[in-house]
């Protein structure tokens, strides 16, 4: 089974493709928008019979950050992040080499958010949104 963190890290080197974005394979604790981060989601085990309790899949979330600074323009950001397609799609980065090259079987992006308001601890509220992407091993 991969590693968690390379999964984490092949991820973050896909979304690095969308250009002028703080990308990381991890938590930011002070994220500068734009920015992206790649977190592990949810597992489930036994979800096959006879399985050794292991998941045949890793899930995980990537959160997208815009500056909530203007009224137009970071939303304007954020609507080509959220696209399908495009030079700054989330998506289509992350399902650029769906291989991770070539450390999983296949991935997915399953789900995305719409927008959603970010306070970190003290600062201005950023807009973001989450998408989950299925990692299969």
């Amino acid at each position: 089974m991969p590693n968690l963190g390379a999964l984490r890290i092949a991820i973050a080197n896909n979304l690095s493709t969308i250009e002028g974005v703080q990308v990381s394979a991890y938590m930011l604790a002070n994220p500068t928008p734009p920015a992206i981060q790649v977190m592990p989601g949810p597992t489930e085990y036994h979800q096959t019979f006879g399985s050794s309790g292991e998941a045949e899949w890793w899930e995980f979330m990537v959160q997208a950050f815009v500056a909530a600074t203007t009224d137009f323009g970071s939303q304007m950001l954020l609507d080509e992040m959220l696209a399908s397609e495009g030079d700054r799609s989330v998506k289509a980065a992350i399902e650029s080499d769906r291989s991770l090259s070539s450390q999983c079987d296949d991935l997915i992006v399953t789900r995305r958010s719409g927008y959603q308001l970010y306070a970190p601890d003290g600062r201005a509220a950023i807009l973001g949104a989450e998408w989950t992407v299925r990692v299969f091993t």
